[in-house]
């Protein structure tokens, strides 16, 4: 079940992803003076919407070299919608005209979700004389402004060629996900199916009644051999049949990995087969050449008790 629970919640998560693909994304560029006086500060901000978590870097605006800059202050922002999280991220340079003239700061691009999103281009005009002398004129305002309305056309016409290749892409996604969705609860249901008929087989074959072994007849086997079997072969194959025993028939867990000291405790109930148990180990230590008698009465002994 903690299978099946873990496959839904993939499930409901994979749609949750679906439904963010498509947050909107945009890059704005601003200013607070489009005609500064040559050595007064102005600021350019850069407002970025998106909708992934990852932080924005540093980043570098063409065309502001000709400026020289004072200080940059980042700011950032994030709004959850519902499955949707749009994040804005506010960057300002404090600024300060180098040399009068049209200056352009132009767009910057950057990627989002798999397409390409560009900011508007700034026009900034910077004249030259005294802040309080009115017989000074600053440059004509005209031209600015008509720079301003062809970017702004040029930034609208982007957009609608933007917006063209979303709506194409998304509409090419919205045909492809139902597909998705079909093979993949299909291929969940597949899975869950299969996990449910294992899990029937395994239910099976544990109420199927598992063979009791013939210690008596692997002890036997191990007389047999008695002469030819070196004292670690000999003492090595009757302990792990003795141990068996104890982890199948006696219910101890683990009795094959345990140790003497450990074993001990876990046999008080059967005192002749502890007593024999550890006598076993001592004969194996004690042993020496031509000792087949105490193999054979060591061997005899748990035949009898078994």
């Amino acid at each position: 079940m903690k299978t099946i629970y873990k496959i839904t919640l993939t499930a409901f998560l994979f749609l949750c992803y679906i439904s963010t693909v498509f947050a909107e994304s945009s890059i704005t560029l601003s200013t607070d003076n489009e005609t500064p006086q040559l050595g007064e500060t102005f600021t350019v901000e850069v407002q970025i919407e998106f909708d992934s978590l990852e932080p924005i870097s540093t980043i570098r605006i063409p065309g502001i070299e000709a400026f020289e800059q004072f200080s940059v202050m980042q700011q950032e922002s994030s709004q959850v919608s519902g499955t949707q999280v749009q994040k804005t991220s506010s960057i300002i340079f404090w600024l300060k005209p180098k040399d009068e003239g049209d200056f352009e700061i132009w767009p910057i691009s950057a990627d989002f979700s798999g397409a390409t999103i560009s900011s508007n281009t700034l026009y900034i005009s910077v004249w030259s004389g005294s802040l309080n002398s009115s017989s000074q004129i600053k440059p004509n305002i005209k031209k600015t402004e008509q720079k301003k309305e062809q970017n702004v056309k040029n930034t609208e016409k982007e957009w609608r060629n933007q917006e063209i290749k979303w709506l194409k892409k998304t509409h090419l996604t919205w045909t492809i996900i139902p597909i998705i969705l079909v093979l993949f609860l299909g291929g969940f249901y597949f899975l869950v199916q299969l996990l449910l008929s294992q899990s029937k087989k395994t239910k099976k074959q544990q109420e199927l009644p598992q063979e009791i072994p013939n210690y008596k007849k692997e002890l036997q086997k191990i007389k047999k051999r008695i002469e030819t079997l070196s004292k670690t072969e000999f003492y090595t194959s009757l302990h792990s049949i003795i141990r068996k025993y104890f982890s199948q028939s006696l219910g101890i867990r683990d009795a094959e990995t345990l140790t003497l000291s450990e074993i001990k405790p876990l046999l008080e109930k059967h005192p002749e087969l502890l007593k024999l148990f550890s006598l076993s180990y001592t004969h194996e230590f004690n042993e020496k050449r031509g000792s087949v008698k105490i193999r054979e009465k060591t061997l005899e002994d748990y035949i009898q008790l078994f």
